[in-house]
């Protein structure tokens, strides 16, 4: 699992993960290549994607960009 820091008491989750591709402490930025997708015990490649203000899960599609 890699949990990443944002301002504002953000943080974003993501596991499944292959391989990280980043250490703790590092400085990411966006459109950064983090981490590889993996398939945790399930026979599909997968992605799990949380986003969290202060501390609590959230509804992303709040406040990501519009398509």
């Amino acid at each position: 699992m890699l949990i990443i820091n944002h301002a504002n008491n953000f943080l974003t989750v993501y596991a499944h993960n292959r391989r990280l591709l980043v250490s703790e402490g590092q400085t990411v930025s966006q459109g950064q290549t983090i981490a590889e997708m993996g398939n945790t015990g399930t026979s599909q490649v997968q992605l799990y994607f949380e986003l969290r203000y202060n501390g609590k899960p959230v509804d992303a599609q709040r406040y990501l960009p519009k398509k």
